[in-house]
């Protein structure tokens, strides 16, 4: 873990996601990606830029997930019990991995985490 609510609260002044079980998972998928963005070299580096970057990148991941469960169900039919269901389009998976990485790089691309020769 790179950071807690509470720091999500008070230092990075986040008001997106709503609780600190939400925010536990988003935390986690976002530290995955930061994890592979930087090749693990945040562990044992975790510096206020790194939980900055995990931050953000959490209430993307927050925001995808509210997204893709209110996308849910488009259509049903009652009789024939018949549901169609709302699938999230590349462009929009691309819009939000760009997203991500842009984050990423604002918070970490001066640290020289993120370069990938040695």
């Amino acid at each position: 873990m790179y950071a807690d609510y509470k720091y999500y609260i008070q230092d990075f002044k986040g008001g997106v996601i709503p609780s600190a079980k939400d925010f536990l998972t988003a935390e986690a998928n976002a530290g995955r990606y930061i994890e592979h963005v930087t090749h693990r070299r945040v562990v044992g580096n975790v510096t206020d830029d790194v939980r900055n970057a995990v931050c953000a990148i959490a209430e993307i991941e927050y925001q995808t997930k509210v997204r893709n469960s209110k996308n849910g169900i488009v259509s049903e039919s009652n009789d024939g019990v018949s549901k169609s269901y709302a699938q999230e389009t590349s462009e929009s998976v691309k819009l939000t991995e760009n997203k991500k990485y842009s984050f990423a790089m604002q918070y970490l691309g001066h640290t020289g985490l993120m370069y990938r020769g040695v």
